[in-house]
């Protein structure tokens, strides 16, 4: 698993370690190989199917995963000597 991945969601808890381990393995694989679809990315069938089964299953909540996302970043935003909030005041008028 990549080593961001395993910081970036350090405080996610998903109600079992085997989720949180899937869910780090699945960032990983799909960062990794953002420009294809979760079959390639993913590699083979069964961590294909590893992915549509933690996709699918209900006890994984966004909500969990949000939560564990910010919390880590909220940490890192604390170490960190300066922070530099950026914004884009691009506007697109496609009319």
């Amino acid at each position: 698993m990549a080593q961001w991945a395993c910081e970036a969601m350090r405080g996610v808890d998903l109600g079992d370690p085997r989720r949180n381990r899937r869910l780090l393995q699945l960032l990983s694989d799909l960062a990794a190989r953002y420009e294809v679809s979760l079959p390639q990315a993913c590699g083979d069938w069964a961590a294909t199917k590893a992915a549509y089964r933690f996709l699918d299953n209900d006890a994984v909540e966004a909500a969990a995963v949000r939560a564990g996302l910010t919390g880590a970043t909220v940490a890192r935003l604390v170490e960190a000597p300066v922070v530099l909030g950026m914004s884009d005041t691009t506007r697109l008028d496609y009319s």
